[in-house]
């Protein structure tokens, strides 16, 4: 007999169970167990064994030093002002100004005459004040999450307090399967529902394509931050990623307004347009772009010199003319590549399959990310108009994976004029064949990884089709947004910064015009 899914079947009266739980109210139907053990108990011990000890004790938490939300130094600049001052690499900033600084794209200004930071030593143990006058301060930053030090504050507290830290930490790396074991663990040690298990459960229904139980679920959470009064910072990443899935872009403006970097971060007339025409129909793009695509583009593509942000010596398409082809890039190392259709594109089909690797030790500082964005080769838009030399501003989506030094793996999207990063917590698909070398092995060695069969590839899609843009990863759905009807011939940019990778076949098909 065929196991029922928990989450597939999870009953009408169930979820009135779980918006009872998170509006304080706890029915005893509420004690059945929704999440599945998909990890065997050696697999789940190993993964405890490796976690820092102090992420996931209850009483370790309870008095962490470490902010929830901070920024960790990644390098320091030699003879720069922040050298001087003793910043090192590893330090977390809490605050800046007096306020808590907890995204490393939270500008800095150069120019601004005051500078205050509170930092933390590596081991918190030390928590330090810097001063810097106006100027540049000489440092990198990645983003530094403990999510685990918001959790014991949203559950009653039991004997499962230990599981739901190791959710949150096996989430937050990218570890899906261990995080719902985790919460398996923890429902059958008699944790009520609550809004953590709530917001799990949506996600986890969103990744295995269970839109009907997956909108359910945001309704029910918009419910309780709407009775709260507020969008806590734990769940915006994972509601960036059901609005974007289920196209609410109303509720997604209100998300990004409660993280309050909205008009920073991206254009809200942007957010305002996608609210005003929403896309024309509910399906994916992706069957009807498959149906209507023409020949391979790719062999004829060229790096067009003239192009304003072209001029780096790795801009070019030379990795790429052979395939597979495989390409290695150390920690803080960017390797670039930008090219062109033979004639203009306007609609077109980019598909890419590929394996990757970490090519830095696991206890590096740097970030890795590795990035595949559509460019509005003519400056169309009126973002990519006033920098027509930022390769960003003339982005129009991008589609990225990242390995923050803090252990964060994740999805990262970027959509319109002047493309602005919306963070997302979706499954991380390659954090299980993400390997990377022993602390005395140089990233510049790594090699590449070798391809696994087809069914260990990653599938990246990215599509333009008429006024809409949509970005598909193993056949899936992860964004359906409008795009200026204004940008008219598409550039295609990849950018690698410490990975290893291997392209097995890459493809772009114009798309043929009804």
């Amino acid at each position: 007999m065929k196991e029922r899914s928990p989450i597939l079947g999870r009953s009408w009266i169930a979820r009135i169970c779980i918006l009872s739980a998170c509006l304080g109210w706890v029915p005893a139907a509420a004690e059945e167990n929704h999440f599945s053990a998909k990890v065997g108990e050696g697999d789940y011990q190993r993964f405890i064994n490796l976690c820092d000890p102090s992420r996931i004790d209850p009483k370790k938490v309870e008095t962490s030093p470490f902010p929830a939300w901070g920024v960790a130094v990644t390098r320091v600049d030699e003879g720069a002002p922040a050298d001087r001052a003793g910043l090192k690499a590893g330090w977390i900033f809490k605050t800046f100004n007096g306020k808590p600084y907890w995204h490393h794209d939270i500008p800095i200004r150069r120019e601004a005459p005051v500078k205050d930071i509170v930092a933390i030593s590596p081991d918190g143990t030390v928590t330090k004040e810097f001063h810097f006058g106006p100027g540049r301060m000489g440092y990198s930053s990645g983003n530094a999450y403990r999510p685990e030090n918001d959790v014991l504050g949203r559950i009653k507290r039991g004997p499962w307090d230990r599981e739901m830290l190791i959710a949150a930490v096996a989430w937050e790396q990218g570890s899906q399967d261990i995080a719902e074991t985790a919460l398996h663990h923890a429902t059958a040690k008699g944790m009520p529902e609550n809004v953590l298990t709530l917001y799990y459960s949506t996600l986890l229904e969103m990744e295995r394509g269970e839109a009907t139980a997956a909108k359910m679920g945001l309704e029910q959470m918009k419910d309780v931050f709407k009775k709260e009064g507020e969008i806590p910072r734990f769940f915006i990443f994972g509601l960036h990623a059901l609005c974007l899935a289920y196209n609410d872009f109303k509720y997604l403006a209100e998300v990004m307004d409660a993280r309050g970097v909205l008009d920073d971060y991206m254009n809200r007339d942007v957010v305002d347009g996608w609210i005003a025409k929403p896309p024309n129909g509910k399906g994916a793009l992706l069957a009807e772009a498959r149906a209507k695509a023409g020949d391979d583009l790719f062999p004829a593509t060229r790096t067009p010199e003239d192009d304003p942000f072209v001029g780096l010596k790795d801009f070019g398409i030379g990795n790429y003319k052979k395939f597979p082809a495989s390409i290695s890039v150390p920690p803080a190392h960017y390797r670039t590549t930008y090219f062109v259709t033979k004639e203009p594109v306007r609609n077109a089909i980019w598909n890419i399959r590929f394996s990757l690797m970490r090519s830095g030790p696991p206890d590096d500082h740097y970030y890795t990310t590795l990035k595949f964005a559509l460019i509005d080769r003519r400056h169309a838009s009126a973002a990519a108009r006033a920098a027509p030399k930022d390769v960003w501003s003339n982005s129009v989506a991008m589609f990225a994976i990242v390995d923050e030094a803090s252990g964060q793996k994740g999805v990262q999207l970027s959509a319109g004029p002047g493309s602005r990063k919306i963070y997302l917590q979706r499954n991380a698909p390659y954090a299980k064949r993400l390997p990377a070398p022993g602390p005395g092995d140089p990233g510049d060695r790594v090699p590449p990884p070798e391809l696994p069969d087809d069914a260990g590839l990653l599938n990246l899609t990215l599509i333009r089709l008429g006024d809409e843009i949509e970005i598909n990863l193993d056949d899936k759905p992860l964004m359906r947004i409008p795009i200026d009807p204004a940008v008219e011939d598409l550039g295609f940019y990849i950018q690698n910064v410490g990975f290893a990778t291997t392209v097995k076949e890459m493809t772009i098909r114009e798309i043929k015009a009804d």
